[in-house]
């Protein structure tokens, strides 16, 4: 099977039954996308993978539910992770850190803009992380972000600006330190 276009999962949900290779297909395709969403809000290595897991299996147990004219596949896909890494962060009460972030100077290292800015998002709450890494890291539109969240789209923008706010604020302090 050959992945081209939005419709295609919707238009070959049918063929996943009992189809192996279809499944690792998805998987492959969305394993990096549906890690950076969690990791977004679960720290633990282990913990990301359980959860990265979880979310394939309730999401190829819920495959024939998928409908292309609400979402793009990938974002109902970053629906299920956001829901179920939320999920697991309250049961389990884990901090979630933001390691991965790409802000590296003209050498190679972290200047202490991106230091401050590092330790910054982590002092968000795991919501505002995964916001701000679906916009901004994973370029997510504020529609998708919208679908993913349950949020309305001026209430993602509100509070994408919100927390941009908080953001700047929080280095501020940091700087008097």
């Amino acid at each position: 099977m050959k992945f081209s276009g939005r419709y295609c999962v919707y238009c070959n949900v049918n063929e996943t039954d009992g189809n192996i290779d279809v499944r690792l297909s998805l998987i492959i395709r969305y394993r990096e996308m549906v890690s950076r969403t969690v990791r977004a809000i679960v720290s633990n290595p282990q913990d990301v993978e359980d959860v990265v897991q979880d979310t394939f299996v309730k999401a190829l147990s819920a495959l024939t539910s998928y409908n292309a004219d609400k979402a793009s596949f990938a974002t109902w896909l970053s629906r299920i992770a956001y829901r179920t890494a939320l999920n697991h962060r309250r049961d389990y009460k884990h901090h979630a850190r933001v390691d991965d972030i790409d802000v590296a100077d003209s050498d190679g290292g972290r200047t202490a803009d991106a230091e401050a800015l590092i330790r910054a998002i982590d002092m968000l709450p795991a919501e505002d992380r995964a916001m701000l890494n679906m916009y901004y890291y994973q370029d997510m539109r504020l529609s998708d972000i919208s679908y993913i969240t349950g949020c309305n789209v001026r209430t993602v923008a509100t509070r994408l600006f919100r927390i941009r706010k908080r953001l700047a604020m929080i280095i501020k302090t940091l700087e008097k330190e």
